[in-house]
């Protein structure tokens, strides 16, 4: 089963909804998250709902508040898209290493 570790970046964001946001600094928040490749592979809000799971994103953000671009083997930015907030960068988990621990056969 394959996983993919990743480091999970924030952002201090400047500006507001009506003029738009800008990314000012990242900060590395968490190293080597684990997430399997089923759920990397499925959809956004599996995605999403495995995060929070993990704690890394507020239980009360609904998955459809957040749009996730990017590449799963290089880097997934997350975004909310919520309509009070406008288009506003949140996070970034930056792929280190894919592990491929075998099927065991």
């Amino acid at each position: 089963m394959k996983t993919y570790i990743y480091d999970l970046y924030i952002y201090d964001v400047w500006g507001n909804a009506r003029d738009g946001f800008h990314v000012n600094d990242r900060f590395l928040d968490t190293k080597g998250i684990e997430i399997p490749e089923k759920i990397i592979h499925s959809s956004n809000k599996a995605l999403i709902q495995e995060l929070k799971r993990q704690g890394f994103i507020k239980k009360r953000l609904h998955a459809s508040s957040l749009e996730i671009e990017g590449e799963s083997e290089f880097t997934l930015y997350f975004n909310d898209v919520r309509r009070n907030v406008g288009y506003k960068p949140v996070m970034e988990l930056v792929c280190t290493e894919i592990n491929d621990r075998g099927s065991g056969v």
